[in-house]
């Protein structure tokens, strides 16, 4: 059986054969120690998200993962990448991990709606603000850091 082709973007979904597994077509015990998810931690403002995009499928037809999303990137840029891998029928984000806590609410206006029309996932990433909410600073002069009048 010849192996699936790599789309590549701008390719159709008549000239695309898609592989299921997302393993690249590996033994099964090659796909017990793929990586099962990759997040994009740092955004270029110089790398388009077509070219993102490209090389997070081509890690999953490799077999090197199985999913990919973005954490703490713009949700227009995650929009658009889950747009163009619709359009050009490749592997896409299927998550989101920005902030989200009681004192940093920001994805309620733009992250949430996007996962929700694009069907992607959220996992947020410090749901206690980085200890603020857990007590971790104290009223200033009686601890030892200070953040913003906080210690």
């Amino acid at each position: 059986m010849p192996s699936p082709a790599t789309p590549t973007l701008g390719a159709t979904a008549a000239s695309t054969s898609i592989n299921p597994s997302g393993a690249g077509g590996l033994p099964e015990a090659a796909q017990h120690r793929l990586l099962g998810y990759d997040w994009r931690h740092v955004w270029g403002t110089v790398t388009p998200a077509e070219e993102v995009l490209q090389k997070l499928g081509d890690l999953v037809w490799a077999g090197k993962i199985r999913y990919s999303g973005f954490s703490d990137i713009p949700a227009w840029y995650v929009t658009k990448a889950a747009a163009l891998a619709w359009a050009h029928v490749v592997r896409g984000p299927i998550a989101m991990q920005p902030e989200y806590s009681l004192v940093a609410r920001r994805i309620e206006r733009e992250y949430v709606p996007a996962a929700q029309d694009l069907g992607l996932g959220i996992m947020p990433w410090s749901p206690l603000a980085a200890g603020f909410l857990a007590g971790k600073y104290e009223k200033a002069g009686t601890g030892a850091a200070s953040v913003q009048g906080w210690r």
